[in-house]
């Protein structure tokens, strides 16, 4: 049975990552991306010289309406899994510097983009009795959260309630869904913040994670057959490979 991979982010951080592993490991990788086409073209090209399957479509999540990308998965479907990652961009800033636009914008990609996503495959998944649905979170949704992050972690929170609610909704038809938590994670998105800003967060014993180290950790979730998916969530635990 052929097995195909959805992820939302795919060219940028833990989303590259998770395309080259979930490709390593023989799946049909769907890549979407919203504007970097160079990245894309690059990952294209090495998937193709790998021998690896994988098409990287340029589709904006937060976009409703029709879409040949689904139309093409959802017929090629057997075995589908959804990895909800993309991410809108941000800088930490305390919450009296922030507008209404910063907490929109993180919601429409984390929370809009994946309640779009999921409808995509739902019927899919329902008619196979199959398939596995995973949400990006944050371990910082666990502790007390590190300072900065607000309009991240309300958007985080909501994807949380969904993934638990389309879990309420669908694991008894067969479809997986749960949640995964890394750390801070050191991709291009917070290469670009002030240096300073990077070391306040680790000085606040915040753990840096490797993003392939997550991929690999989250390839090995949607492999086993014993992790439940009725919601549940997974702190990605320390570590490297």
């Amino acid at each position: 049975m052929s097995k195909s991979v959805i992820i939302s982010g795919a060219t940028k951080g833990l989303g590259k990552e998770l395309s080259f592993a979930f490709g390593k490991s023989g799946y049909q990788v769907f890549g979407f991306f919203r504007s970097d086409e160079k990245v894309a073209a690059l990952m294209r090209e090495e998937f193709s010289s790998s021998g690896l399957k994988g098409e990287f479509i340029q589709h904006d999540v937060t976009h409703e309406g029709h879409s040949e990308a689904w139309e093409k998965i959802n017929a090629e479907a057997e075995s589908l899994t959804l990895i909800n990652n993309a991410c809108a961009p941000f800088e930490p800033k305390p919450v009296h510097l922030l507008k209404w636009d910063d907490f929109q914008m993180a919601f429409e990609v984390a929370v809009k983009g994946s309640i779009l996503c999921a409808q995509s495959v739902i019927r899919t998944m329902v008619r196979h009795r199959r398939g596995t649905i995973v949400s990006i979170l944050t371990s910082a949704l666990g502790d007390v959260p590190p300072k900065g992050f607000s309009a991240y972690l309300v958007a985080k929170a909501s994807l949380q309630a969904l993934t638990k609610s389309l879990a309420a909704e669908y694991s008894e038809l067969g479809i997986r869904v749960f949640s995964v938590s890394p750390s801070y994670l050191e991709t291009s998105l917070t290469a670009n913040w002030d240096p300073r800003l990077r070391s306040l967060i680790l000085e606040q014993g915040i753990e840096a994670q490797d993003p392939a180290f997550v991929a690999a950790y989250i390839l090995g979730l949607v492999e086993d057959p014993n992790v439940p998916g009725r919601g549940e969530d997974y702190v990605v635990p320390a570590g490297t490979i």
